[in-house]
């Protein structure tokens, strides 16, 4: 059986075939009426009418299916399922975008027993309309496996528009950590069993799935063979970690179970970045706890982490003042070429000439970086094939978040949000500036919150860029936020990368994947 699907209906697609998993996806109220809008409808709507995925009701009994069964009667229960569903949230009332998990899960319940009915399920990652082999593999699986398998086939993979998806599948952070394998197939069971192979190898799994008759044990075991005998060729992957703070009972308490977790996935890391406010005042004790932290991950790498300031790293109580303290003894760089995996970081202060806690990155400074790094490609024109990342402290674009700190709370009687002492000034001419210089991707911290931005700049002879924003938040847990850090898979071959967001509650319950996004560089 077949699928065909949109690339961002990918996580609540794998909630519906997995009868292991128990919560389903957050999701938004347009991205759940997208979804079913595509299932009930008998091809996809119109750009027009999808944009609001809340158009009548219409089939055309002349048009093909997105659907690939010799069952009339399972493709008629599902375009039911999806209508009677649609007509649930039509009802409801949400106050929130995001729906609540009982909501979602009543909405997908009878939707859920007519896709995971089935015994193992496939899905191919890279643009099958683009790769004519992705997609004969993926016809000739839809039509061999029978009523035994369900091949999940998205419409087109715009790798370069990039995908990101809230709490995924165990399938999709796999596919994160293994861009290399780009274009390839995930397989799963109905019972969990997950691996990602690149389309090369692909025919191998399949094959073996065919003579083992689809029998859930030895499917299983199949899947479990392959995943365990695979060589481990994984990408460059780049740890970031920010907003330390050290100095902050948090930092104290934290420090030892951070570390032992950053031990744990020391083998895929190749290099780590931290995007500011190392401590949090610029005073001796601090900058010493933050060094004895630093030089724990340089021992457990070979080789230093990356490192920019933050306003705290340079300002008392990271608002007032000139820059003092420990900020002239800070080891950190403005340029840092790593070969090893590819990459150039352009590194920047955006505290340095900003206002209380505001950020900004005045000319000169970006003259100096570029500088630096037209020097370096003269001398090695390889270098400009790297991938660019720009690391800041202060986020280019600007959010609001929850009222959660005294502070934040007084604003707001004055009609005050913290953002106007906390945001990054002349924000637009930073973000040019990387268009101008290709850094497609910038990562930053500040806010304790972790966040991405895809953005489509026009750069002054009229081509358009894009960029993408990702923010990590507090690493150590300070004001009391979750533990975060990131991970950015780099494969140098295809160009393609990864990000993926962790968090540990800050009670010790374990780290989990929060979000995945994918892209291709440009």
């Amino acid at each position: 059986m077949g699928y065909h699907f949109k690339i961002e209906h990918a996580n609540v697609v794998a909630y519906l075939s997995s009868a292991s998993s128990t919560q389903p996806p957050r999701l938004t109220v347009r991205e759940l009426r997208s979804f079913l809008g595509a299932l009930r409808w008998k091809k996809w709507p119109s750009r027009a009418r999808d944009t609001s995925c809340c158009v009548p009701y219409e089939l055309d009994s002349s048009a093909p299916t997105n659907l690939i069964s010799s069952s009339s009667e399972w493709v008629s229960k599902i375009h039911d399922a999806a209508d009677r569903a649609m007509t649930k949230i039509d009802r409801a009332e949400h106050s929130e975008d995001l729906i609540p998990a009982v909501s979602t899960a009543n909405y997908l319940s009878e939707l859920r027993p007519l896709f995971n009915q089935y015994t193992f399920f496939a899905m191919p990652v890279s643009a099958t309309r683009a790769n004519p082999e992705l997609k004969a593999f993926c016809e000739y699986a839809a039509y061999s496996s029978g009523p035994h398998g369900l091949i999940l086939i998205p419409d087109d993979f715009a790798s370069d528009q990039g995908l990101r998806v809230l709490d995924p599948f165990p399938g999709l952070g796999l596919v994160a950590e293994n861009p290399q394998k780009w274009p390839g197939i995930l397989f799963w069971s109905n019972s969990g069993n997950t691996i990602f192979t690149s389309l090369r190898d692909a025919y191998a799994v399949y094959s073996e799935l065919l003579q083992v008759g689809f029998e859930q044990d030895q499917l299983d075991r199949s899947l479990q063979k392959f995943r365990t005998t695979e060589r481990y060729d994984g990408p460059a992957t780049i740890l970031q970690l920010s907003d330390l703070h050290f100095g902050t009972p948090e930092a104290l308490e934290l420090e030892p179970y951070l570390l032992t977790r950053l031990q744990s996935i020391s083998k895929s890391i190749k290099r780590v970045v931290i995007t500011g406010d190392l401590f949090n005042a610029p005073k001796r004790p601090e900058a010493l706890a933050f060094n004895r932290f630093r030089n724990s991950l340089n021992r457990e790498w070979g080789q230093d982490a990356v490192v920019i300031p933050g306003n705290h790293d340079q300002k008392w109580m990271g608002n007032f003042g000139s820059p003092i303290g420990e900020l002239a003894n800070l080891d950190w760089s403005s340029l840092v070429v790593d070969d090893n995996i590819g990459c150039v970081f352009f590194c920047f202060d955006s505290s340095r000439d900003a206002d209380l806690a505001r950020g900004t990155i005045n000319p000169q400074q970006r003259l100096d970086v570029a500088l630096l790094f037209d020097t370096q490609c003269l001398a090695r024109p390889e270098i400009k094939d790297y991938l660019r990342i720009a690391l800041i402290h202060h986020h280019p674009f600007t959010f609001e978040t929850g009222k959660e700190t005294l502070v934040a709370r007084g604003l707001e009687r004055f009609g005050i949000t913290d953002e106007y002492f906390l945001r990054m000034d002349d924000a637009d001419s930073f973000l040019q500036w990387c268009a101008a210089r290709n850094v497609g991707l910038i990562l930053h911290g500040h806010k304790h919150v972790p966040r991405y931005v895809q953005k489509q700049l026009v750069r002054t002879d009229g081509s358009v860029f894009v960029l993408t924003s990702v923010g990590c938040g507090t690493s150590l847990g300070a004001e009391g936020k979750p533990l975060s850090y990131n991970t950015l898979g780099w494969n140098r071959s295809n160009r393609q990368w990864t990000v993926s967001f962790f968090a540990d509650p800050g009670d010790g319950g374990g780290f989990s994947r929060q979000q995945v996004s994918l892209r291709h560089a440009d």
